[in-house]
């Protein structure tokens, strides 16, 4: 058999069968008066089973849906942490090679202005003549067009440093988005198991009650039942005197009486219980947006209160018949 945990409604019917054939055995061996008392909270607890098995089903079900999208988010939120990371190593990586870069050229400019200085230098001590003056200034502007070169370099490799702080940006922005939406999706459940508990509270309350209400109906079929026996003998007696027949007056007055409350009670109850069972199944609706099967033990419970009440209303038509037929007598 199957865990609690992993009980499914298929256990819960196989259950269910077996019992019915425990109690036809039972019934075939010593009769249906040794089960009869037995079989309603059997039926009741077998059918609040099933029903707290479906909700099990169906709670397990969101669950791992949402297990599953919480792995999925935290899965898609550590690749895109890797990317960051990724994306932060070839940021360092390139401004390292273009500070590299930048320096190395700084250099070479500090190189070459120096030497420029130098050659400088040399023209004005030396008083070189106009063709090597001519060359020195070949020689200066190519160096000065190598500058040129250099500094356009640099400017592309700081474009590129600002494509990939924008790149950066978006990956932060993307990494934010879904951290909140795994919190959106922890509170829907921490909602989800709030209302299940108040379904189970409720659930507990309506067996309760009904356990009460099957006890006073059994004290009430007693009752009946006593009544009858008494007026069965009464009947069966004979020679009564006046004072006798005064006593049993008054008593099928008050019992009359007594039975008319009841019936009244019983009827009171089964609308209450009625109208309680209608709530319940809007509250169902309204929390998991399908409509809740039809449970068997709610009808034999409302079959059994009609039943007694039918008893009742023919107990007191009895009662009435048989004072109408004593008071000439």
């Amino acid at each position: 058999m199957a865990s609690v945990t992993n009980l499914t409604t298929v256990d819960v019917y196989e259950m269910a069968a077996k019992i019915g054939n425990q109690f036809e055995k039972m019934i075939d061996k010593s009769g249906m008066d040794y089960v009869i008392e037995l079989m309603p909270p059997v039926i009741r607890a077998l059918e609040c089973l099933e029903e707290m098995t479906a909700r099990l089903e169906c709670e397990n079900a969101e669950v791992s849906e949402l297990k599953f999208t919480v792995e999925r988010l935290q899965m898609e939120k550590k690749l895109k942490a890797e990317e960051k990371l990724k994306y932060e190593m070839e940021l360092e990586q390139i401004e390292e090679r273009w500070k590299k870069d930048a320096q190395n050229q700084q250099d070479l400019i500090n190189k070459l202005q120096e030497e420029n200085q130098r050659l400088n230098s040399i023209i004005v001590q030396n008083k070189i003549n106009e063709s090597l003056h001519i060359e020195l200034v070949d020689e200066q502007a190519e160096l000065q067009g190598e500058i040129e070169n250099l500094k356009l370099i640099i400017q592309k490799q700081r474009d590129e440093l600002k494509n990939l702080d924008k790149n950066l940006d978006e990956q932060t922005s993307n990494a934010e988005m879904l951290e909140s939406k795994v919190r959106h999706l922890f509170r829907q459940n921490s909602d989800c198991n709030r209302k299940t508990s108040q379904m189970e509270k409720i659930a507990q309350n309506t067996i309760f009650e009904k356990s009460l209400l099957l006890s006073q109906l059994n004290e009430r079929d007693r009752f009946v039942k006593m009544l009858q026996e008494k007026m069965k003998r009464l009947e069966e007696s004979v020679g009564w005197n006046s004072e006798q027949q005064a006593e049993l007056e008054r008593m099928s007055v008050f019992e009359y009486e007594s039975v008319v409350r009841e019936r009244d009670d019983l009827i009171i109850k089964v609308h209450a219980l009625q109208e309680e069972l209608h709530l319940l199944k809007l509250q169902r609706k309204t929390t998991t947006h399908l409509p809740p099967p039809p449970t068997t033990t709610t009808m034999v419970m409302m079959t059994m209160l009609q039943c007694r009440v039918q008893s009742t209303g023919s107990l007191m038509r009895s009662c009435s018949q048989r004072g109408s037929r004593s008071s000439p007598a």
